[in-house]
């Protein structure tokens, strides 16, 4: 996990993955906390794509 914080290494994702779920991993990486979305922002955003789903 530490190489990830590092940003030494990224998750990869497959290419079935939706769009908005790699941009949101990705948010969550940025390496500036105030960067980052907060537990509410991430939950309304799984919340929005899973009600269009």
């Amino acid at each position: 996990m530490s190489l990830v914080i590092q940003g030494a290494i990224k998750p990869t994702f497959s290419n079935s993955c939706p769009a908005w779920v790699r941009k949101l991993a990705d948010n969550c990486l940025l390496a500036h906390a105030e960067d980052r979305p907060n537990a509410i922002q991430v939950a309304n955003t799984i919340r929005q794509h899973l009600k269009q789903a």
